[in-house]
Formats: structure tokens, sequence, C-alpha cells
């Protein structure tokens, strides 16, 4: 896509980041909103920590994988 469109590939990195972070940060707002109005602090944490950890392994897991993919087809 990069060489496709002449599109630098930090530029294309950054955008594809956003995109696959959006449905967790519309799903960490809105628990918020709901948790906060109920005052359920159980919930709240809840909510956090289910953003941190999907927002960590999509890091650490999608980045190895696909680095492992690239040093395959290299």
């Amino acid at each position: 896509m990069c060489h496709t469109f002449n599109i630098s590939e930090i530029l294309i990195g950054f955008i594809l980041g956003m995109a696959t972070s959006i449905p967790e940060f519309i799903t960490f707002i809105e628990s918020q909103k709901y948790y906060s109005q109920k005052d359920n602090l159980l919930g709240l944490i809840e909510a956090s920590n289910n953003l941190v950890v999907s927002n960590t392994l999509n890091l650490y897991v999608i980045g190895t994988i696909s680095i492992v993919i690239f040093q395959i087809l290299e």
C-alpha cells in the first residue's frame, strides 16, 4: 500500500493503529459513563482493565506475529 499510493509507512502504521483501537476506546468511554452513573467502582475498574489488556495484547501479540511473518517472507 505504501508504494502503490506513495504514502509513508509510518503514516499507514499510525492510521491502522488508530483504526484498531477505536472500538476499544468507544467501549471504554461508554462503560465509564455507565458505571460512574451507578457508582459501581468494581465495574469501572473492570472496564479500565479490559482496555489496558486488550491494547497490550494487540501491541505484543499482533506485533510479534507480524514481525515473524515479515521475517519468513523476506
